[in-house]
């Protein structure tokens, strides 16, 4: 009878440890299927039960902000940064949600971190250049959309935000050289096309006008 009672407990275990608590790799799956509303229900008990958890808090603050829950998501990512302040991922996620904020000065503090701690993608040089020019640091802001568009030439967001920041501080032959370099990469954009007739225009390249248009025509 003592045997068959034990069998019968062993046989037990691997139910009673199906009902384990949220993990890691759950929110991971639920993310990367795009699942952000579940993969933040099961975090939030995750949070709860470790609060001291990086990367729970890290993956919160993202399905916050993928939702557009965005102070919430700013509270995840801060503490996050509390606990690795080291970490590209976080400086990088909490810019962008601050970006999104329109908070522009904290933004490009804070993406600058990023790029200093070595997360400087495409996008966040991108969106660094944006936050600095936006916040009124319009030096700081040509100085990184350079770099950015030097590093990342064939990155079109890079390269007309450039664009577009010589011509309002009055560069005019810069600001049509990088607009024909964005053109180039996109050449059936009218928008760009037209801004860089504009630019060619107000640094008295006819001649440049007159290519252009002959090219596009």
């Amino acid at each position: 009878m003592a045997a068959a009672t034990l069998t019968l407990l062993l046989l037990m275990l691997p139910k009673l440890g199906s009902t384990s608590g949220p993990t890691i790799s759950q929110a991971h799956r639920l993310a990367a299927g795009g699942k952000w509303a579940d993969a933040e229900r099961l975090l939030i008990r995750l949070t709860a039960v470790e609060p001291g958890n990086f990367t729970a808090h890290l993956l919160l603050g993202e399905a916050r902000y993928k939702q557009g829950k965005l102070t919430l998501a700013a509270n995840n990512l801060t503490l996050a940064r509390t606990l690795r302040p080291a970490h590209a991922g976080a400086a990088q996620l909490l810019g962008y949600v601050r970006f999104a904020q329109q908070d522009y000065g904290q933004a490009a503090t804070i993406l600058k971190s990023a790029v200093d701690l070595g997360g400087g993608d495409a996008i966040t040089r991108y969106r660094l250049g944006l936050a600095l020019e936006r916040s009124g640091q319009l030096s700081a802001a040509r100085d990184t959309l350079q770099q950015a568009a030097l590093r990342h030439n064939g990155d079109v967001p890079i390269v007309a935000a450039l664009a577009r920041l010589e011509k309002r501080l009055g560069h005019h032959s810069e600001a049509a050289y990088w607009y024909r370099r964005a053109v180039a990469l996109r050449p059936d954009d009218q928008k760009l096309f037209q801004e860089m007739l504009g630019a060619l225009l107000a640094s008295d390249d006819y001649l440049g006008v007159q290519v252009a248009l002959q090219l596009h025509l």
